[in-house]
């Protein structure tokens, strides 16, 4: 991403500062321009983002912002009459660039219903393919273990059973969450998954041939594959659930 200094080459400031926007106008100096590094470059995202994200973003650039004594404040309304209405859309694309480069945001929408192969014969929980938040950060999601698998194995089935009867797959990830996760790359996949593979047991499905089957995701090389597997084999410490946090 470009840097605070260089998105703004020719406008003022903007940051957050107790709960209302704020302009910084740099001070006149003789000392040389020092520019503000916050990450390194990334490609625009066309993802939506909410309020509080953008709140929450530019509290963090205005708390870094405020440190710079060669900068003072003043109101935003006043400033952007003063100076451009660019500046809005200069602040939104930093938002969205430094916003999904620093946090691991999943995006999914509920409304559409998820494709399974063509192997597929049915969901086996179709009525929970809507169920989940539409918007939540990954480092939120838990990483569930069947007790059995904290010292050992337990099998798919036995898995499966278990959160069937204690009502817990309507927390759990399903393949839409799983194909939102994929996107976001290899680098964060490792950041919260390496060595792993991950099951979205909300999407358990039955083929053709009576078998059932949960999708996964692993890492193969330097990409992130989604896969199913088979409910007759074994789920190691290795081979969490994903689900949202309680």
């Amino acid at each position: 991403m470009r840097t605070i200094a260089a998105a703004e080459s020719n406008l003022p400031k903007v940051i957050f500062c107790c709960g209302a926007i704020e302009l910084l106008q740099r001070k006149p100096t003789n000392q040389p321009e020092r520019r503000l590094a916050m990450t390194k470059s990334h490609v625009p995202s066309t993802k939506p983002v909410t309020r509080k994200q953008i709140g929450n973003l530019l509290d963090k650039v205005g708390q870094r912002l405020s440190r710079n004594k060669n900068l003072i404040s003043a109101p935003f309304e006043r400033a952007v009459r003063k100076h451009s209405p660019k500046i809005i859309d200069e602040c939104a694309a930093i938002v969205l660039k430094y916003h999904d480069a620093v946090a691991e945001i999943v995006r999914v929408d509920r409304k559409i219903a998820p494709i399974y192969p063509d192997w597929v014969d049915k969901p086996m929980h179709s009525e929970l393919e809507a169920v989940g938040p539409a918007e939540y950060d990954l480092g939120d999601v838990e990483q569930w273990l069947h007790e059995k698998q904290k010292t050992g194995v337990a099998g798919g089935k036995e898995i499966y059973e278990h959160l069937k009867s204690a009502d817990d797959l309507k927390d759990h990830l399903n393949l839409r969450d799983l194909q939102a996760i994929q996107k976001l790359g290899i680098v964060v996949f490792r950041k919260h998954f390496v060595g792993k593979a991950v099951f979205g047991w909300k999407s358990v499905v039955l083929d053709r041939r009576g078998y059932l089957f949960v999708p996964f995701l692993v890492e193969i090389g330097d990409e992130v594959k989604l896969d199913w597997r088979w409910l007759g084999y074994d789920w190691s410490a290795n081979n969490p659930a994903l689900r949202f946090r309680k």
